[in-house]
C-alpha cells in the first residue's frame, strides 16, 4: 500500500485538517449611521414600503429606510450590524469575497461576495449621481448580486446560528438615463421576494429619485443573496450608496422542530388532564 504522506495528492486535504479556517479577505469597516444627510438633504425616497413613481411593486418583506436607519444603529452598538459608506477607499474594486465588520469592535463580521454582470465595480464620483452621504459611491454595471456567506466572530469561527436578517441600500438616480429592473432577495429556505423598479432616473432633475431598497427576512429565515437585474434600461450603469447589513440569531431547524414537539406535547397533556 502506498504511503499517503509521500503522495502529494493528499497535501491539500492535510492542509484543511491542519488549518480549518481559510485565509480571509481584508476586513471592511462600517459605521452606525445610515445616510448622514450631509451631501443630499434627503430629497430621496427613504421608505421602500411606499409605492411611488420608481417602485412599482413592493416586496412582501420590505423594510423602510426610517425603520432600517434605527435598526442598523442599534445593531451596530451591539456588534451585529453596520453601514458601508464607500468613503474610505476600502472597495477600490468590489468584485470577489469581502468580510464586512459589524460594530465598532468587529466582534462579528459577515462574508459578502459581490458579482457584477459585466466587469468590476469601483468607487467613483460623478456630477449627475451624488452619493447620499460622504464623498463617494459605488458604480456597477446593469446587473449586480450580493451573496452572503458565513457570519464569523473576531477569531474567524463560524457562528452557525446567525444569518443576515436585514439588508438596505440606496439606488442613486441619474439625470439622463433610466434604470428599469428587479431587486430580489433570496432566503435560506429558497423562497424569494422582489421589488420592481421602473424609471429610476431621467426625470430631468438629477438626484431626486434616489431610492432606498430594504428587506427583512421572514421569521426563522435569513437572507442569502440580493440580486439587481436590469430589464431593459438601455445601458444605464447602476450606482448606490450606504449599504447596510444586520445579522441576528436564527433558530436551527432542529430547534424549531423540538419547539414544535414540546408545544404539541404540552397541548396533548393539557387535554388529557381535562
Amino acid at each position: 500500500m502506498k504511503n499517503m504522506m509521500h503522495d502529494y495528492r493528499f497535501l491539500p486535504l492535510l492542509g484543511l485538517i491542519l488549518c480549518p479556517f481559510s485565509v480571509q479577505a481584508a476586513l471592511l469597516s462600517t459605521v452606525s449611521l445610515y445616510d448622514e444627510n450631509a451631501v443630499q438633504t434627503n430629497t430621496w425616497n427613504l421608505d421602500s414600503v411606499t409605492p411611488g413613481a420608481v417602485i412599482t411593486s413592493i416586496a412582501s418583506n420590505a423594510v423602510g429606510g426610517t425603520a432600517f436607519t434605527a435598526a442598523v444603529a442599534t445593531a451596530y452598538a451591539n456588534d451585529r450590524g453596520g453601514v458601508l459608506t464607500f468613503d474610505s477607499g476600502e472597495l477600490a474594486t468590489m468584485s470577489g469575497l469581502h468580510e464586512v465588520g459589524l460594530g465598532a469592535s468587529n466582534a462579528f463580521k459577515v462574508e459578502m461576495t459581490t458579482v457584477s454582470g459585466n466587469g468590476q465595480w469601483t468607487t467613483t464620483t460623478s456630477s449627475d449621481r451624488d452619493p447620499i452621504s460622504g464623498t463617494t459611491r459605488f458604480n456597477a454595471d446593469q446587473n449586480m448580486t450580493f451573496t452572503f456567506g458565513n457570519v464569523l466572530n473576531s477569531s474567524d469561527v463560524v457562528q452557525s446560528d446567525f444569518g443576515v436578517s436585514q439588508f438596505g441600500i440606496t439606488l442613486i438616480a441619474r439625470g439622463n438615463r433610466n434604470w428599469n429592473g428587479t431587486v430580489t432577495a433570496t432566503f435560506d429556505d429558497l423562497t424569494t421576494d422582489t421589488f420592481t423598479i421602473s424609471g429610476l432616473g431621467n426625470d430631468g432633475s438629477g438626484n431626486t429619485e434616489d431610492t432606498f431598497i430594504g428587506f427583512q427576512a421572514p421569521t426563522g429565515t435569513f437572507i442569502t443573496s440580493v440580486a439587481f437585474t436590469d430589464t431593459g434600461s438601455g445601458g444605464f450603469t447602476l450606482s448606490g450608496d450606504d449599504l447596510g447589513i444586520i445579522v441576528a440569531a436564527v433558530p436551527e431547524p432542529t430547534s424549531l422542530t423540538l419547539m414544535g414537539l414540546t408545544l404539541g406535547g404540552a397541548i396533548l397533556l393539557g387535554r388529557k388532564k381535562r
